[in-house]
């Protein structure tokens, strides 16, 4: 008597209100029927959005097709009890999170439980990073060096300078802001697998001659070669970034239609396989 009692008594609302994780209840449709606190603390989204829209437009596009499947066949009767996957948040960071659930068949309902492992992933990735720098020879560290600063610490601060091109720290300021001017206009084209250097030059309000003799003045290299610099820096900041860039993705950004050409480029650069960074 004294048990049912209890049990009677249970807040479960308060229960689900203080529990850390993450606690989902999700419909045959996709749609998420009940949430604790926990869910839009992490997500970002109000109480509202997450139930109005199915699961999947919250999961990280790359994932969506393989955990529609997972439900689909978790629903058919299939036991899968743990697996992860990565959400979007509503200001667009992308987190981990582990999943363990069980359906109800009875119910038509999946009773879910989420851990965020979002910082467990990321030390894993630094430490992978570091597994690779430790197997490096130093021809490759040398070679490796203009990017190893976004490595080492893993934590890589943007700044608004030019300093990874590890020029003379005396070059006048106006040059200074000439390449940056000239470093944001490629990063706005970068996605291009070709950059025009007649549009460059017009964006830079000079000829292309003038463009050559200014490039070669301040860092001693041709327009061309700077450009393909500045573009394997930015698939550089995309690896380390964790931004889920396929090889396809970097490849563009690189400047490459074709990914082995990619590939082999990266290695005769860098002394490393592209693939090996891709955690």
């Amino acid at each position: 008597m004294a048990d049912k009692i209890f049990h009677n008594n249970i807040d479960i609302d308060y229960f689900l209100e203080l529990y850390p994780d993450l606690l989902c209840i999700v419909d045959d449709k996709g749609f998420l029927k009940k949430i604790n606190p926990a869910v839009p603390k992490l997500l970002g989204y109000s109480d509202e959005e997450l139930y109005a829209s199915p699961i999947y437009q919250f999961i990280h596009p790359q994932d969506r097709s393989v955990d529609k499947d997972r439900m689909k066949r978790q629903m058919a009767g299939e036991f899968i009890k743990e697996y992860i996957n990565r959400y979007i948040t509503k200001d667009g960071r992308t987190v981990w999170l582990a999943w363990t659930s069980v359906f109800v068949e009875r119910d038509q309902l999946l009773f879910a439980i989420a851990k965020d492992i979002t910082a467990t992933r990321l030390m894993e990735k630094k430490e992978h990073f570091s597994a690779i720098l430790d197997r490096l020879g130093e021809e490759q560290r040398k070679r490796f060096s203009q990017e190893v600063s976004l490595v080492m610490p893993f934590v890589h601060e943007k700044k608004n300078d030019i300093s990874w091109l590890k020029l003379d720290t005396q070059i006048p300021v106006a040059d200074r802001v000439w390449l940056r001017k000239f470093e944001s206009l490629i990063r706005s084209q970068a996605p291009k697998f070709e950059l025009n250097l007649k549009l460059l030059s017009s964006e830079m309000a000079m000829t292309e001659r003038q463009l050559y003799r200014q490039v070669k003045r301040l860092v001693g290299l041709t327009p061309k070669a700077l450009i393909s610099r500045i573009r394997f820096h930015i698939v550089w900041e995309n690896i380390v970034a964790d931004s889920d860039c396929t090889l396809t993705d970097l490849a563009r950004l690189a400047g490459f239609a074709n990914i082995k050409k990619f590939r082999t480029s990266f290695h005769e650069n860098f002394g490393i396989e592209v693939t090996e960074l891709l955690y």
